[in-house]
């Protein structure tokens, strides 16, 4: 018997898929995600390189995965700017594609009792940890509101003034100057701002685990809430999400299980709440987001405050502990008091043995200028910081909550998603975090002024005690000898040389509680971190109402009565939601490939995703072949990479799944195993010397494109349509 005979092709299936373009490419692939607006791929490679790819071929950049961790799900967004990659940390990256170079934001679901102490354990070997296990990503859009659902009167725009506050600086700030000249001041970026093309474009991403539970994050960033697959949402008997979707009116979330290798189970889970509330998470949404960077923005300048706050006590510190150091040589059974020594100076006019040879062994004129240089830069810098980033920030800061607090007190609508309490607590805290940088700037500027005068001082004092004939000091003297205010110089000694007099703006109180009498003395790191957990606590409240208002509508199981046989493969099922936005008879499509030893079969079903949640199904078989890889092209077609087990060949394969003939499942199990049908191959190609494909397509209308990648490293692009 010929290789042809056996293979389950007919002339009358036969196709060619246009060539695009083909190319060797460097590394193995084992996944690609095609971006449905563009031309855009995303290649992730067997050493979790992830790749973002031109026309599928040509790479503009390329990120690794976290600490060697493995990516495990991949998704765009429904505009295609910027994609989800999931890890098996449990960590979910937000990678912008609009940048020459990647850019993101990490999002981690939130972990729970059980999965908390499963990651403890899997530290120690005894258990797995949070993995994550499905990504899908949707458009949320508000429901448009009607002329009569606003209120007679009210201006949605009326608190729209954000133009009178001052803006952002969004120029990086100078860092502390290096201690060589030479060195190139490092000037990390400040936080990207909220796009303003994506404000009132809403998306929500699905992200599944491995301890059945789907996590509900609005824009890819703000947690709303998670949905267990066990209605008590316990870890007990877990499965993984291994596919989840969403019907177009939201009113239902689909979620794929795997139980075991014959098992799965399909679940129709409530979404209701999302529908109803979806105009109110939007517009806390959009708050959130703001808010979010507002507080990353601040929390990054009050690190930067904190490290030019170290810089000058430094090298107050260094000038100081050199007097000490001679101050024991001399007696080491007293306490050195440096700032003493140097007021008995100013005061009388006498050198003691120590300060003598602190201004004529230790001290240079290079080093005071050098200390007046690197302080000087930090104080312009501490005070830049305060006008042009921290209040402005604080003040955008406290617009955007107290829209949040006119959100609470809309009990009607936001009863139970915002609590006011939380909101005014942050907003109580924001204004005494601005209202003590008001005050650290004030002693700052004095600060400043009694710096300068101190470095005339000590110049003045190097140059006296310096090797100069009597003549030159005469001179010196007279020139120099009123050109520092004493008064301002004995200020800097007594608070600033040997002490930090402004300590208090940066000290820690480990356990502070608000309520404490000390939180109005907190320091800006400490305060900024507690905004930023308050801030977080306040915006939980949706969170904790979804979680608690979802349940389990339906569940349908379906068991595979075969044993497979086991041998990789780059994915064994594929899912597909149909439907308009506004239609209500959406349906989700699961296709299963399975292996035995007469070749493989293909089973897809088909399930109604509004009541009576009815299944159908299509079982198929195709002798002499395994399939390596399975996805759905778009809504015609399931596409397919078979290889014969008889032969080294690899062809690409479609099949008009909404052609089949589906049989209505009667109960909520499905029992699938061998079948002599056989399944329908509407197109098929030839991949030649290539073996182990795995392959991606966009399904764009009129811009379909195809790319496959062998083992071997050798890609095909391929156009889809004539």
């Amino acid at each position: 018997m010929k290789v042809n005979d056996t293979l389950p092709f007919t002339d009358h299936s036969q196709f060619s898929f246009p060539l695009f373009h083909w190319k060797n490419l460097k590394k193995q692939a084992k996944q690609i995600v095609w971006c449905p607006t563009q031309d855009l791929a995303v290649i992730v490679f067997m050493d979790n390189m992830i790749a973002l790819c031109r026309d599928g071929w040509s790479p503009i950049w390329e990120m690794s995965a976290p600490d060697a961790t493995e990516v495990t799900a991949l998704v765009w967004n429904p505009n295609g700017e910027e994609f989800a990659i999931g890890f098996s940390n449990g960590s979910v990256r937000r990678v912008d594609a609009t940048c020459a170079e990647p850019k993101y934001i990490v999002y981690t679901p939130p972990p729970t009792s059980f999965s908390t102490s499963s990651i403890t354990k899997g530290a120690s070997g005894r258990s797995g940890s949070l993995k994550i296990t499905s990504l899908a990503w949707v458009h949320f859009p508000r429901k448009e509101n009607n002329f009569k659902d606003i209120t007679h009167g009210f201006d949605p725009k009326a608190m729209e003034f954000t133009n009178e506050i001052p803006a952002l600086n969004m120029e990086p700030p100078d860092e502390p100057a290096p201690l060589a000249l030479f060195l190139k001041q490092k000037k990390p970026p400040l936080p990207d701002p909220p796009s303003k093309a994506s404000e009132g474009k809403h998306t929500l991403l699905l992200v599944g685990d491995n301890y059945g539970r789907i996590h509900l994050s609005l824009n890819g960033t703000y947690h709303i809430g998670t949905m267990s697959v066990r209605a008590d949402g316990k870890a007990k008997d877990k499965g993984h999400i291994i596919a989840t979707g969403i019907g177009p009116t939201l009113s239902t979330v689909q979620a794929l299980v795997q139980k075991s290798t014959e098992k799965r189970e399909m679940f129709t889970m409530d979404s209701s709440i999302l529908l109803a509330k979806r105009n109110e998470l939007c517009n806390i949404a959009e708050e959130q987001k703001h808010v979010g960077f507002l507080l990353r923005y601040i929390n990054q300048c009050v690190s930067l405050l904190n490290k030019h706050h170290t810089t000058i006590r430094q090298l107050a510190e260094q000038s100081s502990g050199e007097i000490a150091r001679l101050l024991l040589e001399r007696n080491d059974q007293m306490d050195p008091m440096p700032q003493i020594e140097l007021l008995g100076l100013i005061s009388t006019g006498n050198t003691s043995e120590p300060v003598h040879a602190y201004f004529t062994q230790y001290l240079t004129e290079q080093q005071v200028k050098r200390w007046e240089s690197r302080s000087g830069q930090s104080y312009g810098n501490l005070q830049k910081l305060i006008n042009e980033y921290l209040e402005p920030a604080c003040s955008r800061l406290l617009h955007r909550l107290h829209r949040l607090r006119g959100y609470s007190l809309w009990t009607e609508r936001y009863s139970g998603l915002i609590d006011i309490s939380g909101v005014e607590t942050c907003i109580d805290t924001t204004q005494l975090l601005l209202k003590r940088l008001i005050f650290y700037r004030i002693s700052i500027d004095k600060v400043c002024i009694e710096f300068r005068e101190f470095i005339k001082w000590i110049l003045h004092m190097v140059e006296k005690f310096g090797e100069r004939d009597t003549e030159q000091q005469q001179q010196q003297n007279q020139t120099d000898g009123t050109s520092y205010d004493p008064w301002l110089v004995v200020s800097y000694i007594k608070k600033s040389f040997a002490t930090d007099g402004l300590a208090e703006y940066f000290t820690v109180y480990p356990g502070l509680e608000s309520s404490d009498k000390r939180w109005k003395q907190t320091g800006f790191l400490q305060l900024a971190n507690s905004l930023t957990e308050m801030c977080s606590n306040m915006l939980d409240r949706p969170s904790n109402m979804i979680s608690t208002q979802t349940r389990i509508l339906k569940k349908h199981s379906i068991q595979f009565k075969d044993q497979q046989i086991q041998r990789k493969s780059a994915r064994s099922f594929a899912s597909w939601v149909t439907g308009e936005e506004t239609s209500s008879n959406a349906i989700q499509y699961y296709a299963f490939a399975r292996e035995n030893d007469r070749g493989a079969i293909v089973t897809i079903v088909k399930k109604c995703l509004e009541e009576p949640y009815t299944v159908s199904y299509a079982s198929g078989r195709l002798e002499n072949v395994r399939i390596h890889d399975i996805e759905f092209l778009d809504a015609q077609e399931l596409g397919m990479v078979i290889e014969s087990t008889k032969a080294s060949r690899s062809f690409l394969g479609t099949i008009n799944y909404p052609d089949l003939s589906y049989t209505t499942l009667k109960t909520d199990l499905l029992v699938s195993g061998d079948t002599t049908t056989k399944t329908p191959i509407a197109r098929h190609m030839e991949l030649t010397r290539v073996s182990n494909v795995i392959f991606g397509a966009n399904g764009r209308t009129r811009r379909r494109i195809m790319e496959t990648i062998g083992s071997n490293k050798k890609a095909y692009i391929f156009l889809m349509d004539d």
